[in-house]
This record gives structure tokens, C-alpha cells and sequence, in this order.
């Protein structure tokens, strides 16, 4: 049964980013600053999943992310997470990286039994247009 939760959360991370990175309007790209705010975002975002505060970490997402991924989504998807590597550790920022228009934001998530990778996807807007965990 775990297994088979894993692969739903993977392949729902998959679906997500997948789906936030093909709303393109293609834009210009962000300045360095403009980097740190995205970083700062994503991480804010994750702390807020790991404290259950699912409806404040909604908040960050575009339009299209909160009618996918609504907050008892979020609870569930970080249940699951929970279930599989264990207690939130820790989360280190890795890289940035420009997509389609999007700029991603890679952090590394330690838990007790697991290492993760977060993406972050954020729109011309600064806000989050997909979320894939791996």
C-alpha cells in the first residue's frame, strides 16, 4: 500500500509541475534580486507545509494552482510525504533555474528516513504555478 501511495505522490508532483510549466505567456527573465525573493518564497512555502498551515502555504499559488492543489490536497500530499521519509528535518536551497518562461526554484528536503527534492515553479508573478516533489 506505501508503495503505491509513493507513486501517487510522485506522479501528482509530476502532473503539477508538468501543468505549471504549460501556462507559459513566455515573459522576460528576472534579475538576481528578483531570485532571492523566488527563494525565499519556496522556502517559506515548505515551512509552511511542515508546520500544517496548508491554507496560508495556498496562498502563494496562481490561480490555476489553487483550484488543482486546494489545501486539504496539500494535507494530503504532505501526509503522504510524511508517511514515506518520516519526520521533517530540514531544507537546504540547491539551484535556480528558467523554464519555459518559469523560473524553479530546487530546494533539498531532509526527513528521518529520505531525502527529497522540492520544485518550486513560479510564475511572471512571483507566484507558484507548479510544485513537484521527487
Amino acid at each position: 500500500m506505501q508503495k503505491y501511495a509513493f507513486l501517487f505522490l510522485v506522479m501528482l508532483g509530476a502532473a503539477l509541475i508538468t501543468f505549471g510549466c504549460n501556462q507559459a505567456d513566455e515573459q522576460g527573465t528576472e534579475n538576481g534580486g528578483q531570485s532571492e525573493e523566488l527563494i525565499t518564497t519556496a522556502e517559506a512555502f515548505i515551512q509552511l507545509l511542515a508546520e500544517g498551515q496548508y491554507d496560508e502555504a495556498a496562498q502563494f499559488f496562481d490561480d490555476t494552482m489553487q483550484e488543482e492543489l486546494p489545501p486539504s490536497q496539500l494535507e494530503d500530499l504532505w501526509g503522504t510525504l510524511r508517511e514515506q521519509a518520516g519526520e521533517y528535518k530540514d531544507l537546504a536551497y540547491d539551484s535556480t533555474e528558467q523554464a519555459d518562461g518559469y523560473r524553479i526554484v530546487v530546494l533539498n528536503g531532509s526527513f528521518a528516513s529520505a531525502d527529497v527534492v522540492f520544485r518550486v515553479t513560479f510564475d511572471d508573478e512571483a507566484q507558484i504555478a507548479g510544485f513537484f516533489i521527487h
